[in-house]
């Protein structure tokens, strides 16, 4: 499936560009910015979850914690080290997991959502689409 392997290959990349970076620096919020490279990274991890499963009824599978700190429209506050491998050990799984339930059909519903792009989202290929511009 070429969306799951795009979007296979961008988490690749987004946990090479990472490696290099300190827990202190991926919590800076650079001036101009809103939000922390961690928090981009947990919000991509998370955003995923609430497109596909969340829109299918179906459980996300993490803490509501984690889906507050990172859902759209939250806030980057300061996370340790503990945040950071969650995020890690789960952001290529996450993909394999999607795909698992791709293949086993596991989507049987989707409620359409507006993003905040102004992309209406219609079905769960909709979905899979928008995440991996988003």
């Amino acid at each position: 499936m070429e969306l799951i392997e795009a979007l296979r290959q961008t988490r690749h990349n987004l946990l090479k560009t990472v490696e290099a970076y300190t827990i202190d620096e991926m919590n800076v919020v650079p001036e101009g910015f809103n939000n922390s490279l961690l928090w981009n990274l947990g919000h991509v991890w998370v955003t995923q979850k609430m497109l596909h499963c969340g829109l299918s009824g179906l459980p996300l599978n993490i803490d509501d914690e984690l889906v507050n700190q990172f859902r759209k429209g939250s806030k980057a506050i300061v996370l340790k080290e503990e945040t950071l491998s969650r995020i890690k050990s789960d952001f290529i799984k996450s993909v394999d997991d999607l795909e698992r339930d791709l293949n086993a059909n596991i989507f049987k519903e989707f409620r359409p959502y507006r993003t905040s792009y102004n992309v209406e989202l219609e079905s769960l290929n909709d979905a899979l689409w928008f995440n991996n511009m988003h």
